[in-house]
């Protein structure tokens, strides 16, 4: 049984193999992969709001002949002083062929996926959102016709989008990663790798908290600086007012230089309106990409 949990449990010829069969179905006009799920069915399991993972993996599941059955968290017996996690996870296995949990810990998604009998994807967790980045990752081999030498670099905090760009950088897919972030940010991100046992790998790539060391890339991409579910820390966001995607920026970058973002973006704090809706922004490719990656990840579980 294969869980989609994160880019860490994949390796470099699986993560080349789900990012050349998207882009192949992509653009095929075949319909090979109707009957795929023919009779079975997905359980989407949803405890942050959502808008893109919501409707991909629900649009993905019926392309692929399949159904969904989408649950927001308040209509479970799942939580504190519910059920338990355990018997969730039991419960789903019952009923369903394949769960996709949008999970405010990755504890809790670890959790179930141990006690489940059937696929558990993680559609996104506090630690890491690994769909999203191989969302990314196949709009980038779509952009740039493929990953050697291609040079990343991410600006802002270290949110789980960063995190399991973290991980791509180590599978040796020829990519450069770049990060530039505060000292703040860099510290947490250790402190969460230690919660969820995670070596933080951070000798496989560059990190700098000081945006003088920007140089040209291919690719720079960004995430909103205010977590959803999560209280706003003013103080934060004050201390990454630099790292505002800006012209100035892109100039640096050059002009052959891809501008993305996971969405939803907050213009004007940590991406300028004039970079986000610019002819350099490939954010609604990504978009769309995140349907054609989700169709292989739920292939490959099943």
């Amino acid at each position: 049984m294969n869980n989609f949990l994160s880019i860490y449990n994949l390796d470099h010829n699986l993560i080349q193999s789900f990012i050349k069969s998207a882009a192949e179905t992509k653009n095929s006009k075949s319909d090979d992969d109707l009957n795929f799920a023919n009779g079975k069915i997905l359980a989407s399991i949803f405890e942050k709001p959502s808008t893109r993972t919501r409707l991909s993996f629900d649009v993905a599941m019926r392309k692929l002949g399949g159904q969904c059955i989408i649950i927001d968290q308040n209509e479970l017996h799942l939580g504190n002083n519910k059920e338990s996690i355990t018997d969730t996870a039991k419960t789903l296995s019952q009923y369903v062929d394949i769960v996709m949990y949008r999970s405010q810990s990755h504890e809790s998604l670890q959790k179930l996926a141990s006690f489940s009998k059937v696929p558990i994807i993680n559609g996104l967790s506090d630690f890491s959102h690994p769909c999203q980045a191989m969302a990314d990752l196949l709009t980038i081999y779509e952009k740039k016709s493929g990953f050697e030498g291609i040079k990343v670099n991410w600006i802002g905090p270290i949110t789980n989008v960063a995190r399991s760009w973290i991980e791509i950088a180590n599978l040796n897919l020829g990519i450069k990663l770049k990060i530039f972030s505060n000292d703040y940010s860099i510290s947490e991100y250790h402190k969460k790798c230690e919660i969820y046992k995670i070596k933080p790998d951070l000798d496989n790539m560059e990190v700098h908290n000081n945006l003088k060391k920007l140089d040209s890339a291919d690719v720079v991409i960004t995430d909103t600086w205010e977590s959803m579910g999560e209280t706003v820390n003013e103080k934060i966001i004050k201390n990454f007012s630099s790292y505002t995607v800006n012209q100035e920026m892109m100039r640096i970058f050059g002009d052959e230089c891809i501008f993305m973002h996971c969405l939803p973006a907050n213009r004007g704090q940590e991406v300028t309106p004039e970079v986000i809706d610019g002819p350099q922004s490939v954010i609604w490719d990504e978009a769309q990409n995140r349907l054609h990656i989700q169709k292989e990840i739920i292939k490959w579980c099943l």
